[in-house]
């Protein structure tokens, strides 16, 4: 079972109402069908629900919203968890593959068609908690975009409330410079994940061959990511009213090392 925002998106087409241009939103539109073979939903959802539990003892929290749900891997294992869950998604083809999901899994999602700037404005309650996970941040790519994107979150929030975010270090990302990410096959699918290192920014590559077609086919997608670190989040969320900050090195709440592959901050809204 799942629940639909049907104002924002008209389910008899599947096209959305208010479109998106975003050229991320592009991009995950492109990628939706393969998202999943790709980051492998069905092998990470009980790890991830391990992990998300440990938030959810620690916030006490019941209602949520995951920004950037993508194909609801979070949303739904926060549902399956007993929580409240609205997932936030800019691409509409992205929301859709996370109601089929949602479904599979027997959970209910709210599901919303908006970027995190206008997150607010859409919500119909306060929130315990607002969940931002799998490098979603980075999509932000200004300062002005941040800085909206982290001010809506708060405003979503109730008083003690938490945004939780979980980003990759960029810190080490930066300073290694290793292009290739990750190469993975899903069948006869090949996956090379792959980074291109511009000026204050990142284009996030993903290969997608298809070995078994004849002839073999091939096809490249991109967007741009911002690198934020940790002090410039830091700053960030001060700046947007979020206090008594925390910083970890996994959604597991293991400790940050400088050297890690993931960024985790929790920040409060004062009460």
């Amino acid at each position: 079972m799942y629940l639909y925002c049907s104002d924002l998106i008209d389910l008899s087409t599947g096209l959305p109402n208010r479109m998106n241009d975003s050229q991320s939103s592009a991009f995950y539109e492109e990628l939706a069908g393969r998202y999943d073979a790709m980051a492998r939903f069905s092998d990470r959802l009980e790890a991830e629900k391990k992990a998300l539990a440990v938030w959810q003892q620690k916030l006490g929290c019941r209602i949520v919203t995951d920004v950037g749900c993508g194909t609801g891997l979070h949303a739904i294992a926060l549902a399956q968890l007993g929580l409240s869950v609205t997932a936030v998604d800019p691409a509409p083809a992205m929301l859709r593959a996370a109601a089929e999901n949602a479904k599979a899994n027997g959970v209910e999602l709210t599901l919303l068609q908006v970027p995190m700037q206008s997150l607010h404005r859409s919500l119909s309650q306060e929130q315990d908690a607002v969940f931002c996970l799998g490098n979603t941040l980075p999509h932000l790519l200004n300062k002005r975009s941040l800085y909206a994107g982290l001010k809506s979150a708060h405003r979503s929030l109730r008083r003690g409330g938490a945004l939780v975010l979980q980003l990759l270090n960029y810190q080490q990302v930066l300073a290694k410079k290793q292009r290739i990410v990750q190469v993975s096959r899903a069948g006869e699918t090949l996956f090379v994940r792959f980074y291109d290192f511009l000026d204050n920014a990142v284009r996030f590559n993903v290969l997608i061959a298809e070995t078994g077609a004849v002839p073999p086919s091939h096809r490249l997608i991109s967007t741009r990511l911002r690198p934020y670190g940790q002090a410039q989040l830091k700053a960030a969320l001060r700046d947007c009213g979020f206090s008594s900050l925390e910083c970890y090195g996994a959604l597991s709440q293991q400790p940050y090392q400088p050297a890690g592959a993931n960024l985790v901050l929790c920040a409060y809204k004062r009460r």
